[in-house]
């Protein structure tokens, strides 16, 4: 996904879907957005259930998020998710990821999200590589999309 908002923006990701396979409830430990450091700025997750209803929106304005459709959400550190045979439809959880634009005139690459849950007495770690793409509105949309194809590496500033 490409950002291209001004400072002070407040933002959603909804990209993550979280579907524990298994038979016992994890719970979440921690949340990691890793990369994007100088344009924007990781506020936190929150985790929408199995009773959200389905979109194919990726982004959202705000954070924390206020949207009745979303169903119950709830802060994602310490939030118990059941297998994805106990929720609605097989649909898991959806992690929703707040970010804040810091400055709009540099170029940023989140290189994923990095989830650590505990079923039982163990912990594991889940790595999403899930890219989000920040470009001023005055980069031009090729280099933006080289830029998220890897094609080329820009210093953040």
């Amino acid at each position: 996904m490409v950002i291209r908002e001004p400072a002070e923006t407040i933002f959603i990701d909804r990209l993550e879907i979280l579907r524990l396979e298994g038979r016992d409830p994890a719970v979440l430990l921690h949340v990691e957005s890793v990369g994007g450091d100088g344009a924007f700025r990781y506020l936190g997750a929150m985790i929408a259930g199995p009773d959200r209803k389905l979109a194919a929106v990726t982004y959202l304005e705000g954070f924390p998020p206020d949207d009745g459709s979303l169903g119950e959400i709830r802060p994602a550190i310490g939030a118990q998710i059941r297998p994805v045979t106990e929720t609605t439809g097989g649909k898991g959880y959806e992690l929703l990821i707040g970010y804040e634009v810091e400055d709009d005139t540099k170029v940023a690459l989140r290189t994923g999200i990095v989830v650590t849950y505990r079923v039982g007495a163990r912990e594991y770690v889940w790595r999403s590589p899930a890219r989000l793409l920040y470009c001023s509105a005055s980069m031009p949309t090729d280099r933006c999309e080289a830029v998220a194809e890897g094609e080329r590496r820009l210093e953040a500033e």
